[in-house]
């Protein structure tokens, strides 16, 4: 997360290719609800970003990356 156009996907895209790992953009997984209520100007909080994160996870799971996400 962080403002447009300051470099998100740029260095995602070089990270995954330095690693040898598929990109994805994390926008592709946003509900349809949360595309709409950022479009109307109102920012997301914790429990709409849930379904995101959750979203995001499953490939990373099926790619075995878990070896690198920090368990806490």
């Amino acid at each position: 997360m962080g403002v447009s156009g300051c470099g998100k996907t740029t260095i995602g895209k070089l990270l995954a290719k330095e690693f040898d790992l598929p990109y994805f953009d994390g926008d592709g997984f946003l509900p349809k609800e949360n595309v709409l209520k950022m479009s109307e100007g109102q920012p997301l909080n914790d429990s709409d970003r849930q379904g995101w994160l959750n979203a995001l996870t499953k490939p990373l799971y099926a790619l075995k990356v878990h070896r690198f996400i920090k368990k806490e």
